[in-house]
């Protein structure tokens, strides 16, 4: 199961949450974080015993998300 999030740190705790709670039901599941390098959630992640890989960030030009 591939968890993501936003780069923020906010969203790794639920993440790490839900891996847990699926590895309750599969034992056998596996698991990678994928995020941001240099971000908080890498060192959590990977304190928390689960493998990370990282990819770079996109910029949408011209997007308002307001």
């Amino acid at each position: 199961m591939i968890l993501t999030g936003g780069g923020t740190g906010g969203h790794v705790n639920p993440a790490l949450a839900i891996a847990e709670a699926v590895k309750e039901r599969n034992p056998g599941a596996r698991f990678l974080y994928v995020g941001v390098s240099g971000k908080a959630e890498s060192v959590i992640v990977t304190r928390a015993g689960y493998p990370s890989a990282t990819s770079m960030p996109l910029h949408f030009r011209d997007f308002d998300p307001r």
